[in-house]
C-alpha cells in the first residue's frame, strides 16, 4: 500500500525529489519535518515568552503598586504560558498534520467549530502580529532616534516591514525561519533576564 503511495505522488510530478516529500498513509503529502531540538525549544520558549513583557510592564507595576507583587504576577503568567506551550508541544507529537491550529481543532471537535475557528483566527491573527511589529517598532524607534522619538508614520512603516520580513522568511525556508527564531529567543530571554534583574535590584533597595 504505501509502495502504491508513493508511485502515485512520482507520477504526479516527475522532477520533485524524494527528499521534499513525506508521505503518511491516509495523509496526503505533508510538510517536510525540518524542526530539529534547538529550534523546537526556542519555538516553544518564543510562545512562552510573548510580546506582554515587554509591552505591559509599567501597567503591571502601576496597577500591583509593588515590584515584588508585579513579579509574582508574571511568574504567575509564565506559568500558565509555559502550560499553554507544553500544551501545543503534546498536540504537535501526537497530530503531526500541517495546518497550526486546524488538524488540533478537526481532531479534537469535529469540522464545524474547527471551521469556524479558522475562520476567527483570520480576524484574531493579524491584530496579534500587529501588536508585535508595533512593540519591536517602539522599541528600534527609541534606540534610533533622538529624544523626539520617531513618529506614528514611521512606528507603523516600520511594524509593517517587521511583519513583511518575517512572513516571507517563513515562506522562502523552514530552517531559515527557525534559525530567525532561535536569534530573536536568545535576544528574549536577554531582555527578559533584563527586566528581572532590574525588578530583584529594585526589591533589595526596598522600592
Amino acid at each position: 500500500m504505501v509502495k502504491k503511495k508513493y508511485l502515485s505522488i512520482r507520477r504526479m510530478s516527475q522532477t520533485e525529489s524524494k527528499d521534499n516529500i513525506i508521505i503518511h498513509e491516509n495523509e496526503g503529502v505533508p510538510l517536510k519535518r525540518r524542526l530539529g531540538f534547538v529550534s523546537g525549544v526556542a519555538l516553544i520558549v518564543g510562545t512562552i515568552i510573548g510580546s506582554g513583557i515587554f509591552v505591559f510592564p509599567k501597567g503591571v507595576l502601576t496597577n500591583t503598586g509593588s515590584v515584588g507583587l508585579c513579579l509574582i504576577v508574571w511568574c504567575i503568567c509564565g506559568v500558565v504560558s509555559l502550560a499553554a506551550a507544553l500544551v501545543y508541544a503534546e498536540l504537535g507529537t501526537l497530530i503531526p498534520l500541517s495546518g497550526s491550529d486546524f488538524p488540533y481543532m478537526l481532531k479534537t471537535f469535529g469540522s464545524f467549530p474547527a471551521f469556524m475557528f479558522t475562520w476567527t483566527q483570520l480576524f484574531v491573527y493579524p491584530g496579534a502580529q500587529v501588536i508585535k511589529g508595533l512593540t519591536v517598532a517602539q522599541y528600534l524607534g527609541k534606540a534610533v532616534f533622538d529624544d523626539c522619538g520617531p513618529t506614528d508614520a514611521t512606528l507603523k512603516l516600520i511594524a509593517a516591514v517587521v511583519i513583511l520580513t518575517s512572513g516571507i522568511t517563513n515562506c522562502i525556508s523552514v530552517r531559515l525561519a527557525a534559525s530567525v527564531q532561535i536569534i530573536f529567543t536568545i535576544l528574549k530571554l536577554i531582555g527578559l533576564a533584563t527586566i528581572i534583574g532590574g525588578g530583584i535590584l529594585m526589591l533589595s533597595r526596598g522600592k
